[in-house]
């Protein structure tokens, strides 16, 4: 199992500045972080979903 950080292009958020950090998986195990601020293009998409719930 691996993990990766990706900074989003949009924004290109960092520890001290972000509001929300997205993590995903895939049927490998490996996970996918990206660190967003609030008024980043793609924030709205992550927070779509019903369960779904930004963290910091």
């Amino acid at each position: 199992m691996s993990a990766r950080k990706i900074d989003c292009p949009h924004c290109h958020a960092t520890q001290a500045t972000m509001d929300v950090r997205v993590i995903t998986g895939s049927a490998d195990g490996a996970t996918v972080e990206i660190l967003h601020t609030e008024d980043c293009v793609d924030y709205d998409s992550w927070t779509d979903g019903p369960d779904e719930e930004p963290t910091t």
